[in-house]
């Protein structure tokens, strides 16, 4: 050993300590084995502990041992050197990597010394390690991406591209390495893209590095297509590069153009809609006369009710190609929603005889039979003209006003607006004829909108009414709920919503209902001022067999106005009977604070103009507070309605508000749907 440690100076050694490299030697002729002290601390061994060649290569891990052997056995007999990358086991037994090299030594024509190296690369492999699991992990990244990623040089040259980017463009990695980036690029872009390249390495002026935008590609295939296109500039391994960002946008770019269609044009018949035609009318009616026909089919609905909509729809083309023929210069055809059509015509001819006849024409074509499935159809129509207007809102509002004439007096002719046609009069006389036989032919709906507590729990409901034409159109209650109380028709609306609610609880009942679940049902002045109103309600509620407490009774605040003696008898007869009375709209009013007091009121809505203050300043939050401690200091529970936000809904719950109400929670929906809704989160079956 003595003589194999000659041959090495102590310079070595201290070279050794620095490189963290450590030196073997094996003497063949003296079957000799030497490890330089580094060599002993790579192993995690006392320097200088006696060692032969067996017990260092039991420090290899058992995969490498063998290895080890044949590696020094082939170098030992043949001199052929090695270098090799093995685990080790320290003397603690701490797995490390090792970079192993071996060479001979000849002396007289045979192999006399091995000389070897070992380095600790431990740190250098988790490096290498935990670097190529980065870049899997970036790869896999790019690779999951909807979008796809090209990475090119300074020179647009590609270097690296994501499996998606592959798809998105057809071609294989292998393919498009190495190539300019200009063969993704049709004309001219391709053309300039090398100058544009070589513009920005001398400016350093981007035209769209940085910039997402809109451009064309091309497919290997030979298709243009568009993508979205986002470029940044990067310094990867000391060298400028650009990663674009693509993302194929056609199914978008197909979409925003049939959206730009369904804006302008009816999907159906092709014909413009009614926004391209009041563009159309607004340009040609400020500079000469126009003529506006309102075209509206008579009883339409009944073929799709009984055809179904296929066949309707069928008809609808067939009667638009009719309509078609009466088009010529300074004339359009337009469709709108339903059965309605719009035609126009300006400049020569727009006389009253030419626009009558035109319009008579076509209600004779439209009356000619359809064949269409297994009949023939006939159709006839209504039309509404106007000539005279200011504006197409003008013009189209005087035909149709002018189509409601058609309608009334018997459908299937022309009416021609003149001035002493009122719209706001006609829509009101329809309004009445419509509501004195809602009732009569079913089309008044409950709706309901439930009305939860703290915990979100539903415990009662708000009852709705609803008219829906026989038509299916509904009619807003703002809307019909003026009329009906100017025109003396609420006291009968009234009677059919707590007929209807009075039957609904019962079957509610028998379902299975909390105690103090209940029904409001809002109650005008003039309904409730009626005589035999409270007798009313409990024959109602008698007949369905329903006990008056599951009864909430929301009355406004100028009821109060009314006679103080008649209102309070009312109300204290009721609510003896169970009925809860409820102020809506609390706030709004002219409530007299003291008379309120002195009736038998349990419950405060708090109208949805201060529930949005809580959004607002500190004075609007400070006024619903007080509103609801008002409540409290009454004795009455709060409601808080038209919640539509979590942050609403925690404020009001926040100082003290009993139930909430609004679109956060529930939405209004048809009864029949707010039942089934209501057991199966009940866990009940409805």
């Amino acid at each position: 050993m003595n003589k194999i440690n000659i041959r090495f100076p102590q310079l070595a050694t201290t070279m050794e300590r620095l490189a963290n490299v450590g030196r073997w030697v094996i003497d063949r002729k003296e079957n000799d084995f030497f490890w330089s002290e580094q060599t002993y601390v790579i192993f995690g061994v006392e320097v200088g502990t006696p060692l032969t060649l067996d017990d260092a290569i039991n420090f290899y891990h058992p995969e490498h041992q063998e290895l080890i052997r044949d590696l020094i056995k082939t170098c030992s007999e043949q001199g052929t050197a090695f270098s090799q990358e093995v685990m080790v086991y320290t003397e603690s037994g701490e797995l490390r990597w090792l970079a192993v090299m071996g060479e001979a030594q000849f002396e007289n024509g045979q192999v006399r010394y091995v000389y070897g190296a070992a380095q600790d690369i431990t740190a250098k492999r988790d490096r290498l390690t935990e670097l190529t699991s980065q870049r899997e992990a970036l790869n896999t990244t790019l690779n999951s991406l909807l979008d796809g990623v090209i990475i090119i040089n300074e020179y647009g040259i590609i270097r690296q591209l994501s499996e998606p980017a592959e798809k998105m463009f057809g071609y294989t990695a292998a393919e498009l390495i190495g190539r300019n980036i200009k063969m993704l690029m049709p004309e001219p872009y391709a053309a300039n893209h090398d100058q544009y390249l070589k513009n920005y390495r001398d400016t350093r002026v981007a035209k769209i590095i940085g910039i997402g935008r809109e451009v064309e590609a091309l497919h290997k295939n030979g298709r243009v297509f568009p993508i979205d296109l986002a470029v940044t500039e990067a310094m990867i391994n000391g060298e400028i590069e650009y990663i674009g960002t693509v993302r194929d946008i056609s199914r978008q770019r197909a979409a925003a153009e049939r959206i730009e269609n369904l804006s302008f044009f009816d999907e159906l018949t092709q014909l413009p809609n009614r926004y391209k035609f009041i563009q159309y009318v607004n340009a040609q009616s400020k500079e000469q006369t126009t003529c506006v026909m309102a075209i509206n089919l008579d009883y339409f609905s009944r073929i799709n009710a009984v055809h179904g909509y296929d066949i309707g729809d069928q008809i609808l083309v067939e009667i638009a190609k009719r309509l078609k023929k009466h088009l010529g210069p300074n004339r359009i055809l337009a469709k709108d929603i339903g059965d309605r059509f719009w035609f126009a015509m300006n400049g020569k001819g727009t006389e009253l005889i030419e626009c009558t006849n035109i319009a008579n024409l076509m209600l004779d074509s439209i009356r000619q039979a359809i064949p269409k499935g297994d009949y023939n159809h006939f159709v006839t129509a209504s039309i509404g003209m106007a000539i005279h207007g200011a504006t197409s809102g003008e013009l189209m509002s005087h035909a149709e006003t002018a189509l409601h004439r058609a309608k009334n007096m018997g459908r299937d002719q022309v009416a021609i607006y003149k001035e002493r046609m009122s719209s706001n009069v006609l829509a009101d006389y329809q309004l009445e004829m419509g509501l004195r036989q809602a009732v009569q032919r079913n089309e008044l709906e409950c709706w309901l909108q439930s009305k939860v507590n703290g915990s979100s729990q539903v415990v009662g409901a708000e009852a709705l009414m609803r008219w829906r034409r026989f038509d299916g159109t509904l009619v807003s209650p703002a809307s019909f709920i003026p009329i009906a109380e100017q025109l003396g028709l609420i006291a009968s609306l009234g009677r059919w919503m707590l007929t209807t609610v009075a039957k609904l609880l019962a079957k509610l009942e028998r379902k299975g209902l909390p105690a103090e679940f209940r029904i409001a049902v809002n109650v005008s002045p003039k309904q409730f001022l009626q005589a035999g109103f409270v007798e009313q309600v409990r024959t109602i509620f008698s007949t369905a067999g329903v006990n008056l407490n599951r009864l909430t009774l929301e009355i406004t605040e100028n009821l109060l106005l009314q006679n103080e003696v008649k209102v309070r008898e009312k109300m204290a007869t009721l609510a003896a009977d169970g009925v809860i009375f409820s102020i809506d709209d609390f706030g709004t009013g002219y409530s007299n604070l003291s008379r309120l007091n002195r009736l038998p009121v349990s419950e405060l809505k708090i109208d949805r103009e201060f529930i949005l203050g809580i959004n607002g300043t500190q004075q609007e939050q400070e006024l619903l507070k007080t509103i609801i401690k008002l409540a409290q200091g009454m004795n009455m529970q709060t409601v808080a309605e038209g919640i539509e936000t979590l942050a609403q809904a925690e404020f009001v719950l926040q100082h003290g508000c009993d139930h909430l109400q609004g679109f956060y929670f529930h939405k209004p929906v048809e009864m029949v749907q707010w039942v089934g809704e209501f057991y199966n989160e009940r866990g009940t079956k409805s």
